[in-house]
């Protein structure tokens, strides 16, 4: 009885699509994912909004490069909110912080945001680093419109947000 089985060369030789081999074809871009601290939905790291202890405050870390634990959160005031008052931040941080206002959090978002799609663009200008320096500013872009928003409505309602809806 004769055995169907391909050797390893054969399979390379079949597999070969252009310039490319079988290992290359299969390797795919590997994604970051990080789970919210309230709703508990798994993103793309670039979709989320990373949150720190520093001296004992939550501090927003937009570019995600503040030294300690992170934890993570979705682009909307009610994620914070639910963060914040249910524990889900100073669970996934493991430490106790100050208190801290949802709509303080979020305009230190927009504001770290602004600041550093300002220097991506720039960079991006400067030397024409291809697709992933505009993956990079397109993921921003779309935080800090998605901020920009929840942070107006709040605003226009009086800033009152620490009541659960």
């Amino acid at each position: 009885m004769q055995s169907s089985r391909l050797k390893p060369q054969d399979l390379q030789s079949e597999l070969r699509t252009g310039d490319k081999t079988r290992s290359e074809c299969f390797v795919k871009k590997q994604t970051k994912l990080r789970t919210c601290v309230a709703c508990r939905r798994k993103m793309d790291q670039a979709r989320l909004n990373r949150v720190v202890i520093q001296d004992g405050r939550l501090l927003a870390d937009a570019k995600g490069t503040k030294h300690g634990r992170g934890a993570y959160t979705c682009s909307s005031l009610k994620c914070l909110r639910h963060g914040l008052v249910r524990g889900g931040f100073s669970r996934s941080l493991r430490r106790k912080f100050a208190e801290a206002s949802p709509l303080d959090l979020a305009v230190a978002f927009r504001a770290e945001l602004r600041m550093c799609l300002g220097s991506r663009k720039k960079e991006a200008l400067a030397s024409d680093s291809g697709t992933s320096g505009t993956e990079k500013i397109g993921a921003l872009s779309f935080r800090l419109s998605e901020w920009e928003s929840e942070v107006a409505e709040a605003l226009k309602k009086g800033g009152s947000m620490m009541g659960l809806t």
